[in-house]
This record gives structure tokens, sequence and C-alpha cells, in this order.
């Protein structure tokens, strides 16, 4: 069990829809997200399948909203109820990860509540930096790590926390700690650390034991959306994997993994299908589409766009197909429904999965309907 301590706040996330027009307006899409860098690791272990354990402060009349937000991500949420502030706020500039924080309940986190029984199965404690500004916070989270007796680790979270504390001496002893690129130079060596896992962006990772060689793991491809979060995300793909055992390196390849997929969504938690979408067809809906008389076939489909090149190759590829079904199982293929431009849909006609294995490398179950 990991315990996450620190923030949770909404996040207001601004994605600019063109160049920002300084004093003037610019369209945007304007998302509300649940977040916090705290709370966001926490979610993103619970995500990846980690028994993972946040405490955290919230206004009073937001303490069920996050709680079920963080319990729906796998997460044993223990939220204190603030009846004097209001729950942290933070506007968060998607393109380049600028912030404008209002920390609210999070600055009035107090050693009640991090009673002990949050450490009951804990074997390693996670803070959030943000959670050390306050010096009453501060003492109440790093009096927590320290007699936990497990190992900890720390995420920065900010460079300008770096610039006006001293964030080493507070931190010193920690088996791990997570800063960026901007934050590690300010941290200078990183002797007071276990290992520094420097976070860098489109960089990837890199591993800094002390007196050793460092060691640089690539970032994995693919889309930005917004930077929300990776961080975090980052953190805990590392820490999920040396929960299971993995070594510094397959933990750092974790991380990155992780925070890969932390960028191609807004906001600065994991987001699962049914967030965003409902599924309208089951399984007999989805069998029917994919039977010819009631047995099992294949559907082949190729979409085309109104490119006149784009045309020409949908046609090359439906010949292509023609000729491979003809090989397989002599049939042709048939033309179904136009949309979009004009989907092409080759059906072939029934055979046993085990011929079809013989004759093609295509994977076919007897049992499962394919396309």
């Amino acid at each position: 069990m990991i315990l996450v301590v620190g923030d949770v706040a909404d996040d207001v996330v601004v994605r600019a829809l063109g160049p920002l027009a300084a004093s003037d307006d610019t369209r945007a899409e304007i998302a509300l997200r649940p977040g916090g860098s705290a709370a966001n690791t926490a979610a993103w272990l619970g995500a990846l399948g980690t028994p993972v354990r946040f405490a955290g402060r919230v206004g009073a009349g937001d303490a069920a909203r996050h709680a079920a937000a963080l319990e729906d991500r796998g997460v044993d949420a223990r939220l204190s109820a603030d009846a004097l502030a209001p729950t942290g706020r933070s506007v968060v500039l998607a393109h380049d990860r600028s912030m404008f924080t209002d920390r609210g309940a999070n600055a009035r986190l107090s050693p009640s509540d991090l009673p002990d029984a949050l450490l009951d199965g804990v074997t390693h404690v996670h803070l959030s930096g943000y959670a050390l500004a306050e010096p009453g916070t501060r003492a109440a989270v790093l009096g927590l790590a320290r007699r936990a007796g497990v190992p900890w680790s720390v995420d920065p979270g900010s460079a300008a926390l770096l610039r006006a504390a001293p964030f080493t001496a507070w931190t010193a002893g920690a088996a791990v700690c997570f800063p960026n690129d901007d934050e590690a130079q300010l941290l200078g060596e990183g002797a007071a650390y276990g290992l520094v896992v420097r976070k860098r962006g489109a960089l990837g990772a890199r591993l800094e034991p002390p007196g050793a060689a460092p060691v640089d793991v690539p970032a994995r491809p693919g889309q930005v959306v917004d930077l929300t979060g990776a961080g975090d995300a980052f953190a805990a793909g590392f820490l999920a994997a040396r929960a299971g055992g993995e070594d510094d390196v397959a933990c750092a390849r974790a991380a990155v993994a992780a925070a890969a997929r932390a960028v191609a969504t807004v906001g600065g938690r994991p987001v699962y299908l049914r967030d965003v979408a409902s599924v309208t067809h089951g399984h007999k809906d989805r069998e029917a589409i994919t039977r010819v008389n009631g047995r099992e076939c294949i559907e082949l489909a190729v979409y085309k766009e109104g490119d006149a090149n784009t045309v020409q190759l949908a046609s090359g590829a439906r010949a292509a197909a023609a000729c491979w079904l003809w090989r397989q199982c002599g049939a042709f293929p048939s033309t179904g429904p136009q949309t979009g431009g004009g989907a092409r849909r080759a059906r072939r006609a029934p055979r046993s999965a085990d011929a079809l294995r013989r004759r093609s490398n295509a994977r076919v179950s007897p049992h499962v309907p394919h396309r």
C-alpha cells in the first residue's frame, strides 16, 4: 500500500484554440476537472492497479464529491472536511502548464488530519512538494513521513517553491525525489536523496543515483493535448513499478509510459471510456452484425475520405481484399452501405476457424465474433 499525502483541488483547465491574444479575447476550450498534484498521483496509482491511500483536506461541501472521484480510480480516500476554507483551486493553461493557484483548505492540513491509522499496511509514503509550502502543513506531513518507518518520496512540484525555501534540507533522506529539469538545477547534485529521477518531458527521464553515472530513458511518442498532471502520472508510474519489484530503469520506463498517457487527455487524472462515452451495442448486437446466416464470419471495412488519391487507394484495397477472399474461401466481397464518402465492406462466406488458421495468419476464435 502506498500512502500519498498532499494537495487536492478543483482545476479549471484552459486549452487555447489559437495564439494567445494579450489584453484581448482568445477562443478556448475550458474544462473543470478534479486535480491537485498529490491527488492526481494517487488517482494514477489506483488506475495502474497499485493499492493506494490518499490523505488531504478539502472544503466541507466538496468532501463527498472529491472522495467519490478518487475512489472511482481505486483510491482509499481519507479526506478531512474544512468548514472554514474552500477546496483549493487552480486555473491551468494547458499549453505550457502555467498555473494560478489558490491553496484553500490545502493550506490548513494539520496533524489531526494525519493520524497514525493512515499508516496501516503502508509500505511507502509519497509527498507532494506543495504540502510543504506552509510551516504548519510542512511539520504535519514530514512528521508523518518520518514516523512511518518506511521509504518515502517527494515531488517538488514547483520551482518557485524551491527558490524561496530550503527544500533540500526539509526533504533530505527521501528515498526518491522527482524534480523536473528546472527544479533539479535548484536542488543541486541531489546527494540528499537515495535516487533522483528527473522528469524531462519530451526527453523522457533521467536516473541520477548518488555517485554513479546518470541513465537516460527516452520518452514515449504520442499526441500531446494537455500537460497538466504529466509529472504526477510520471511519479505514479515509477512508484507503481517499484512496488511491483522492478529495477530503476524499468521503473523509469513505466514512468514515461504513464506520462504519455496523461498528456494525451485533458486534465491531470486518468480518463476511462465511461467518462466520455456510453456503450450502445452489447455483445449480442455485435454478434448479429458479424454473422452471416447465423454463422460466424469476418467483416472487413475500408474507409475512404473525399480526396481523389484516397479514393484510388480505397479502390485498390478493395481489389486486394477481393483477391484475398477468393484465395481463402472462394467468395467475392460485397459492397455495403456507403458512409463518410463511401465505406466498402467485404464479407466472406462462413468457414471454419480451423480452415482459416491453416490458410492464413489470422487469429480466429470459433466462439468470438471478429471484425
